[in-house]
């Protein structure tokens, strides 16, 4: 099921196309699982707000099919760089520590926990997820604090917390002016919001098209600096600090992500990468195409 929308930074109902293709949802929720290689082909028709220049697909999946694809996901291959994805979650928290020493954190669309568990060791953890299944590992296993529900739908007290983390989430969400504005709710005067998203004007995004790996159907929103930061001053953030974010993950890891590229390269590279022993080892890659944020909530005049 689809449904038409309008700009969510400004409201305005007006568009250009920017881009078009086919959508097609994965009945079998293999399009929400985070792991997925399946991009750069049934993503939709991605429409340019004529106003304040937002990309976002339109028609899109219903809040309905979000939600349930959501909380319907499983997704075990997530383990598999879980060295990775902790150091990953390890950098964030000195990131966020820049700006706040401890307190109460909240990270919206937790998964499966890697980042609660790096910061849990400065500051005091919960977490929502739509995901049972990773949800229920959080809590059982972790031994973390997760509502199973959306943000909106916790309906958390107001000036609770002092860092809200959401990454590589709010473009998943249909909804993000309303999320950006319950994060200013729910953080006390002086909060912070950490954030990383996908950049759809990056230099990979440029180079690669309509092939670029983060045009996925499950995506609502392809960000870019300029109207991220729109969203937020217009919800009373100030941006203290914005970069490219790059991650740490194996060579097996990254080079699983060319084999839709060049399945003949795909595979004479994973023989040398096995040949030389690096298959397994860590290297830090920046593709330039997703931006981390830091804003602080301003204080009401």
């Amino acid at each position: 099921m689809l449904e038409n929308v309008k700009c969510c930074i400004c409201g305005c109902e007006k568009y250009n196309v920017y881009m078009d293709s086919k959508l097609n949802i994965d009945s079998s929720g293999i399009d929400f699982e985070p792991t997925t290689d399946r991009y750069g082909g049934g993503f939709g028709r991605i429409v340019k707000c004529i106003s304040c220049g937002h990309l976002y697909p339109n028609p899109r999946p219903t809040q309905e099919v979000l939600s349930q694809g959501y909380s319907q996901t499983v997704d075990n291959h997530y383990f598999e760089e879980s060295e990775s994805r902790s150091i990953n979650a390890i950098r964030s928290v000195s990131t966020i520590r820049n700006f706040k020493q401890s307190g109460d954190l909240l990270e919206v669309g937790c998964f499966m926990g890697f980042f609660l568990n790096a910061a849990r060791l400065h500051f005091s953890v919960s977490g929502i997820e739509l995901s049972e299944w990773a949800a229920n590992y959080v809590n059982n296993t972790l031994k973390i604090p997760v509502k199973k529900c959306s943000l909106l739908d916790a309906k958390l007290p107001a000036a609770s917390y002092d860092v809200i983390v959401m990454i590589e989430v709010i473009e998943h969400l249909p909804n993000p002016d309303e999320i950006i504005a319950e994060v200013a709710r729910l953080l006390k005067p002086g909060g912070v919001l950490y954030n990383v998203t996908l950049n759809i004007k990056g230099l990979s995004s440029r180079i690669l098209g309509r092939r670029w790996w983060n045009l996925r159907p499950a995506h609502m929103h392809y960000f870019y600096p300029a109207t991220f930061n729109k969203l937020l001053d217009k919800n009373g953030f100030r941006i203290v600090s914005e970069r490219s974010f790059g991650k740490m993950f194996t060579y097996g890891y990254w080079l699983s992500k060319t084999k839709h590229y060049s399945p003949l390269l795909h595979g004479i590279f994973s023989k040398v990468f096995d040949w030389i022993g690096i298959t397994n080892k860590f290297v830090y890659i920046d593709t330039k195409d997703s931006i981390e944020t830091v804003a602080i909530l301003k204080a009401k005049s």
